[in-house]
């Protein structure tokens, strides 16, 4: 018991916290109601200038323990995914156009306010609270996902679009548990719709 204790005061402190988080996991009952979700709320499509634009907007609704990880000091990510493929009648739909964007979003320990991070453009913005930073991050606005003329005129194409959390993201010592967890699987899901030049 005695070493025990030793080894857990030894830890670094961003070991400490995961570990933390860890054991809360582990002794927590898994219930639905710890389950998180990301919805999409409204979804658009733009055919304008001879370019296709996607406008949607999400809703965020972290779980207990994503929120646990915030207030500790962990970063989430959350990825958003963009397809067009070309639909065929016998073979698989090839993918014209793949794009994905990812966010950051981490608690700042001093202010205690939230940076939310554009991982691309490596663009990062401050919120006062938790709130203010989601509703921005679920405004997904003017995505220009193809011109018009890569796209044939004579065809039917498949937009799809999904966002959701990145589990891979997460440190190390924490991704096992959340691969396991209804708590961590956040996602939209696969939103669809047929698309005509």
């Amino acid at each position: 018991m005695v070493s025990t204790m030793r080894r857990w005061l030894n830890m670094a402190p961003s070991k400490l916290i995961i570990a933390s988080l860890l054991a809360g996991l582990m002794f927590a009952a898994p219930t639905a109601a710890l389950a998180g979700s990301i919805e999409i709320n409204q979804f658009s499509t733009e055919q304008d200038a001879g370019a296709i634009t996607l406008d949607a907007d999400l809703g965020f609704n972290f779980s207990a323990d994503a929120l646990e990880a915030l207030r500790s000091g962990i970063a989430l990510t959350v990825r958003m995914e963009f397809e067009i493929t070309r639909r065929r009648k016998f073979l698989w739909d090839p993918a014209v156009v793949e794009i994905q964007q990812r966010y950051s979003i981490k608690r700042h320990a001093l202010s205690e306010r939230f940076v939310l991070t554009d991982l691309k453009k490596q663009q990062a913005e401050i919120y006062q609270s938790l709130d203010e930073a989601l509703k921005n991050l679920g405004q997904v606005r003017d995505v220009n996902l193809s011109s018009k003329d890569a796209l044939a005129a004579d065809r039917t194409y498949l937009l799809r679009f999904k966002a959701k959390l990145e589990i891979n993201s997460l440190p190390a010592l924490l991704r096992p548990i959340a691969y396991v967890s209804p708590s961590w699987r956040m996602s939209t899901g696969w939103h669809e719709e047929i698309l005509t030049p």
